[in-house]
C-alpha cells in the first residue's frame, strides 16, 4: 500500500511540472449579465487576456451545469470570442468521471467572491508564475 501512494505523489509531481489544471467556471465567471441557462450575457472585461495568459503555463478547463443545446451555445460563444480551452467538463487526466479534477478553481460562487477580477486572477497568475 505504501509503494503505490508513493508512486501515485510522484505521477502526481510529474503532472505539476507540466503546469496546473485551473477550472474556469462559465456562467457569472466568464460572463456576466446573464439569465442561466436562456440568456449568455456578455464576456467579462479583462477575461480573454487572462485566460490567454493562464494558458501559457497551464491548462484551463470549463465547467458549467449547461448541457445539450445550452452547452453548445456555450462553446459557440467561447469560439466566437476567442477563447481557448484544453476541456470542457472534463477531468482531462481521465482519473475520475464525475468530477473535474483542478488545482484552482475559478468560481462566481465562491464564499468570499463579491465579483470576479480578472485583472486581479491575472495578477494571481503573475505572481505565481514569477
Amino acid at each position: 500500500m505504501r509503494k503505490r501512494y508513493k508512486f501515485v505523489l510522484r505521477k502526481n509531481i510529474e503532472e505539476r511540472a507540466k503546469g496546473m489544471v485551473v477550472a474556469v467556471d462559465f456562467d457569472g465567471t466568464i460572463t456576466k449579465d446573464y439569465d442561466f441557462p436562456h440568456n449568455i450575457g456578455v464576456l467579462r472585461d479583462g477575461c480573454k487576456d487572462a485566460i490567454d495568459y493562464i494558458r501559457e503555463k497551464h491548462k484551463v478547463v470549463i465547467w458549467t451545469c449547461r448541457s445539450g443545446e445550452y452547452l453548445a451555445e456555450a462553446v459557440k460563444f467561447l469560439n466566437d470570442n476567442g477563447i481557448e480551452y484544453d476541456g470542457i467538463n472534463a477531468d482531462i487526466y481521465h482519473k475520475t468521471d464525475r468530477k473535474i479534477l483542478a488545482d484552482i478553481y475559478i468560481d462566481d460562487k465562491n464564499i468570499f467572491c463579491k465579483s470576479v477580477d480578472w485583472a486581479k486572477i491575472k495578477q494571481h497568475f503573475e505572481n505565481l508564475n514569477g
